[in-house]
């Protein structure tokens, strides 16, 4: 769908949240994606996650899941990468506004329609 090729997603995809709003942009900063963004990058990971968030496999768009089946997905990933770091029940907690807001993120246009980041590599 849209080639093979990993060259410049990162810096599309900077870009690309450079042209949110301040404040969206803010949101960003907050959950230091800037730092994600450039460790898959180094891993040369970026690329096949990005390509995951946009199979066809994987469809986080509202008429699929609910806010709530959204906020649970959510809870469980938060749940997951708690036990991978050997954190204890208790040691992270997430307020609902919070899982809101990362529902309403992560359906940014189904990931921002990332995939319009990438056409640009085509």
């Amino acid at each position: 769908m849209f080639g093979e090729d990993s060259e410049g997603l990162a810096d599309n995809l900077r870009a690309y949240i450079n042209a949110f709003s301040p404040l969206a942009r803010d949101i960003f900063e907050k959950f230091e994606f800037e730092n994600e963004i450039q460790k898959l990058d180094e891993a040369n990971r970026l690329f096949e996650v990005m390509k995951a968030i946009n199979s066809p496999e994987i469809n986080l768009s509202p008429a699929k899941l609910s806010n709530l089946q959204m906020g649970y997905l959510f809870e469980e990933l938060v749940r997951k990468f708690n036990e991978q770091a050997n954190e204890e029940a208790g040691d992270h907690f997430t307020p609902r506004e919070v899982i809101r807001l990362m529902v309403n993120l992560s359906r940014l246009q189904n990931w921002c329609d990332c995939m319009g980041i990438l056409s640009r590599m085509v």
